[in-house]
């Protein structure tokens, strides 16, 4: 929670609005108090989930705290050893169910990179964690630039949300400053795209596409997925210039 307000706030900063208030900050701070009252002993809230535990990490440090930098300097600091003294010999992130490690692994790996770009003085534990991390994203992603469910690489990839999280990950290690393969980003971004449908169908050029409205799909080809009562989730709305 204090996470999504501190975005609705930083939004809203971009934008000029009057969105910046009084009870504004007072509601994220109240966030941020009741995750640092919840944090248990370990550093997480009461899951073993790295990727959760992780999102609590930056929940704070989108608030400016850091370790040993501001009010919840020690709570950042709990809650990224709880995933980094977690990681496994193969650069996993994942201490749960294995039909979650990539959820997990891309969101861990991406606030890793975020708090590698952060901190000042470097963490070698950290750096070699985060190193490690990304080489399973690269060893794992699928021939079609996708990835599974599970840390494994295979022919094709299984949805959008996979292929986004390991993309945002590599992106914020990029932007912290890490060498990432061009090859592995190039193929990402192919994937993503290919989740990608306009309403004049598949078959156009990007440039005609981009003139057309269109949506991302949960599956490739602009299919939709069906959820388990039976409905059906639609696509996201989007122009093909949020792929880049």
């Amino acid at each position: 929670m204090a996470l999504l307000l501190h975005g609705v706030v930083a939004m809203a900063a971009e934008d000029g609005d009057d969105e910046i208030t009084p009870a504004s900050e007072a509601a994220l701070e109240r966030g941020l108090a009741w995750l640092a009252k919840n944090q248990g002993s370990d550093g997480n809230w009461g899951s073993n989930d790295l990727g959760l535990v992780s999102m609590g990490a930056l929940a704070f440090m989108s608030a400016g705290h850091l370790p040993e930098r501001g009010h919840y300097g020690r709570e950042v600091e709990k809650a990224l050893e709880f995933v980094i003294s977690r990681s496994k010999p193969s650069g996993l992130l994942n201490i749960s169910d294995p039909q979650r490690d990539m959820y997990n692994h891309g969101l861990a790996t991406f606030v890793l990179g975020q708090a590698h770009g952060m901190t000042v003085s470097k963490d070698r534990k950290l750096n070699r964690v985060l190193d490690g991390a990304l080489n399973l994203i690269a060893t794992t992603q699928c021939d079609d630039g996708g990835w599974d469910y599970r840390a494994q690489r295979q022919h094709a990839g299984h949805d959008l949300s996979l292929a986004v999280m390991q993309a945002k990950a590599l992106r914020s290690a990029v932007d912290s400053g890490l060498e990432v393969s061009p090859d592995v980003i190039d193929l990402a971004i192919r994937s993503v795209r290919d989740h990608y449908a306009s309403k004049g169908g598949r078959g156009l050029s990007e440039a005609e596409q981009q003139r057309l409205p269109g949506q991302f799909y949960y599956s490739k080809g602009g299919r939709r997925r069906h959820d388990r009562d039976g409905g059906r989730r639609r696509g996201v709305s989007a122009g093909i210039r949020a792929v880049r």
